[in-house]
């Protein structure tokens, strides 16, 4: 065994060691062998993964080919009845790096083409999740939103045996969400609750979203008592809706320097809204010291965050402000 394991880190390391250019031919020669080294192919691919990840094909130090070559990796896996294969070629489908649809082992209960991005990484998460991975599983439930009817009824077979030993919650969680999509409000309600009470963070906020909203029942202390709950557990929605409260008066007594309290832990969990709102308070000196270095700082977060949503400049120049130089 311990051969093996050494075997197994010898080859990571010479991967690493490889160019790019390198490392795509190989992955090329070892995917179209016969018979196909597994694994050898499973750490090449997850090399190119990380390199993509990494940046460097930004920096052309690895070809164009090699989202391709990795994705035709991930489905010579695949085809070998490997649930990571199936798994991580669904994730290359959503993210546009193979075009052409599989041989798919068999029909599914949802007829989503699978000539887009969506159905044939609908069908790549369901075969991995056939095969026991229960991430695929949770995959499939959040991709369904973009997909049919029948789709979403599919996600709620496969989350179902998962929910019975969910000490997070997690799958719970998902599974409401999914309920609500399919508008089972009541149902979402049952699933959002139990995970809640496993200490759930994210059902905690759509318990309160729930009943802020009137969705299930018009109780203003109930839906603050939910909010609260997720804030303490550092739900960043939850911290940031917190610190609107605690800013305007909503529902609260005016507390700048909670509000800024909320906001910040918010901003720290990547909320770029909350980043924007404390940068406005250390523009104002409002609940907080006013300084332009840090809401510069903010202001920067809150664009990182927002991944190019938020326009900070005019944000500002509706409230009559100008960002820091």
């Amino acid at each position: 065994m311990a051969d093996k394991i050494y075997g197994v880190e010898r080859m990571v390391l010479d991967l690493a060691e490889l160019s790019g250019d390198d490392l795509v031919v190989r992955t090329q020669a070892v995917t179209s062998a016969e018979p196909c080294d597994i694994t050898a192919l499973e750490h090449l691919c997850h090399e190119i993964e990380g390199r993509i990840e990494r940046g460097d094909l930004m920096i052309g130090i690895l070809p164009l080919t090699a989202r391709e070559t990795m994705a035709r990796g991930y489905a010579a896996l695949a085809s070998t009845g490997r649930a990571a294969g199936w798994l991580r070629l669904g994730v290359c489908y959503l993210e546009g790096h193979l075009v052409e649809p599989v041989t798919w082992p068999q029909a599914y209960p949802f007829a989503d083409p699978d000539t887009e991005s969506v159905g044939a990484a609908l069908r790549c998460f369901a075969e991995a999740a056939r095969l026991g991975d229960s991430d695929a599983a949770m995959l499939f439930a959040q991709v369904s939103r973009d997909g049919s009817t029948a789709a979403k009824e599919a996600a709620l077979h496969l989350l179902g045996p998962l929910c019975g030993d969910d000490p997070s919650g997690g799958f719970r969680y998902q599974r409401g969400l999914v309920q609500y999509w399919l508008g089972r409000i009541p149902d979402a309600a049952i699933s959002h609750r139990q995970a809640a009470e496993a200490g759930n963070a994210d059902a905690m906020f759509e318990l309160y979203v729930l009943q802020a909203t009137s969705q299930i029942s018009d109780d203003s202390v109930g839906a603050r008592q939910w909010l609260e709950r997720a804030g303490e557990h550092g739900q960043p929605r939850a911290l940031y809706n917190l610190g609107a409260a605690y800013a305007t008066g909503d529902g609260y007594d005016r507390n700048p320097a909670r509000a800024a309290e909320c906001y910040r832990k918010a901003a720290e969990a990547g909320h770029a809204k909350a980043a924007l709102a404390l940068g406005v308070m250390h523009l104002l000196g409002d609940g907080v010291a006013a300084d332009s270095q840090a809401a510069a700082e903010l202001f920067e977060l809150a664009e990182d965050a927002a991944d190019g949503h938020i326009d900070v400049d005019e944000f500002l120049d509706g409230l009559g402000l100008q960002r820091p130089l």
